[in-house]
């Protein structure tokens, strides 16, 4: 499966794709219907080709919560987010689930820690992190207007293509591969 669709669920989340080698990103639309629509067009889009969509999307930190004992990787909520908050964002990411499912489109997912210690070395303040995060999208992508809310979703389409083309060099070569994903990121065939 190539990646082609990269999705940063929650309220300020965004969505990058990439047909035929372009590029594009946007912030998540708000209602479902316009989500619907948008990943028709990009699918569509990528079967009017030889392409074959396939969708990456960030699942929710893993490992522990202060004093709540261990988590679920994909259904835990972060550190600071709060009961209402862990809901809203646990709905928005089935939706976001839901809807490539709907659409046959085959669905990774990958935690933030595992797509982010590819792209480099990132400041350990949530702030810090975004803006860096921002930095590095514009520099990748400059023909595009990046935002903090598509700079996640380009950086981690950015980082699945990096996985991408060190899998294929070590195929080629014939050398092993000690995968960067260390986490309890799990690929699902929808």
């Amino acid at each position: 499966m190539e990646i082609r669709i990269a999705i940063d669920p929650g309220k300020s989340g965004g969505v990058a794709w990439s047909v035929a080698g372009e590029f594009r990103a946007a912030k998540a639309p708000e209602s479902l219907g316009d989500r619907l629509d948008l990943l028709k067009r990009v699918v569509a889009e990528a079967r009017s080709g030889t392409e074959h969509p396939g969708a990456l999307v960030e699942a929710v930190h893993g490992g522990l919560f202060a004093g709540a004992g261990p988590r679920c990787p994909v259904c835990g909520r972060a550190r600071g987010m709060g009961a209402v908050s862990a809901f809203s964002f646990g709905e928005d990411y089935g939706r976001w689930l839901g809807l490539l499912a709907g659409l046959g489109v085959p669905v990774t997912l990958v935690t933030p820690q595992a797509w982010m210690k590819r792209v480099g070395n990132l400041p350990a303040e949530r702030a810090d992190r975004k803006k860096r995060l921002k930095e590095m999208a514009q520099l990748r992508f400059p023909h595009l207007k990046v935002t903090l809310a598509t700079a996640d979703a380009l950086m981690m389409l950015a980082s699945a293509m990096l996985l991408a083309s060190a899998m294929l060099l070590a195929t080629a070569t014939g050398a092993t591969l000690e995968t960067p994903v260390k986490s309890r990121a799990l690929a699902l065939d929808l």
